[in-house]
């Protein structure tokens, strides 16, 4: 078994133990806090929701966050593009090399 293989199963084993762990212990916490207890229930239940305004609300909020996540996965889809064609120039079996 090669390095690489020996990571892949370490990462693989340790995050289905994370999402185990986070489900056999975090079931108590869940039902206390809750993401939807009583007291968010009735908040969002008696809230009043523009909805004109809701577009421009979750872009003024969420618009930043989204175009630098759109900036970054330009560059690292530029960076991966150019490794390739470096790496299949460099490693062709018709290398001028």
């Amino acid at each position: 078994m090669t390095m690489a293989r020996k990571a892949e199963c370490v990462y693989l084993i340790s995050f289905l133990a994370g999402i185990v762990l986070a489900n056999t212990l975090g079931v108590e916490e869940l039902r206390h806090y809750g993401i939807l207890n009583e007291y968010f229930v009735k908040q969002l239940l008696y809230a009043s929701i523009n909805y004109d305004d809701l577009l421009f609300y979750v872009a003024e909020n969420r618009g930043a966050v989204f175009f630098l996540l759109f900036l970054l996965s330009g560059f690292l889809a530029l960076f991966f593009y150019q490794s390739y064609v470096i790496c299949s120039v460099l490693f062709s079996k018709k290398s001028a090399f």
